[in-house]
């Protein structure tokens, strides 16, 4: 196609990382440890955002900080050698 144009959207990666931690699945929480380990976007960032949040239902707000604050206790040597079906951010009501 000559002459067609095309509009990229691309999310800031702060941001891409709320949604993906309010969508709680394992393979987004994954890709946000992925994307902390390599240290392309600001831990604190992302849980500043995360609790700009509105209307997010508490128990999906509960599991993202469980997730931002299990990244807090580990080291990042442990992420990576942890497989990633062996981690588990959920909390248990």
């Amino acid at each position: 196609m000559t002459g067609a144009q095309y509009t990229g959207w691309c999310l800031d990666p702060a941001d891409c990382c709320v949604a993906k931690l309010c969508a709680g699945r394992q393979k987004d929480l994954d890709f946000v440890f992925a994307l902390f380990d390599a240290q392309l976007v600001d831990r604190d960032l992302v849980r500043e955002r995360l609790l700009q949040v509105p209307e997010q239902p508490a128990h999906k707000k509960a599991e993202a900080n469980a997730a931002l604050a299990h990244l807090a206790k580990c080291e990042k040597s442990d992420l990576i050698s942890m497989p990633a079906s062996s981690r588990s951010y959920a909390v248990s009501d």
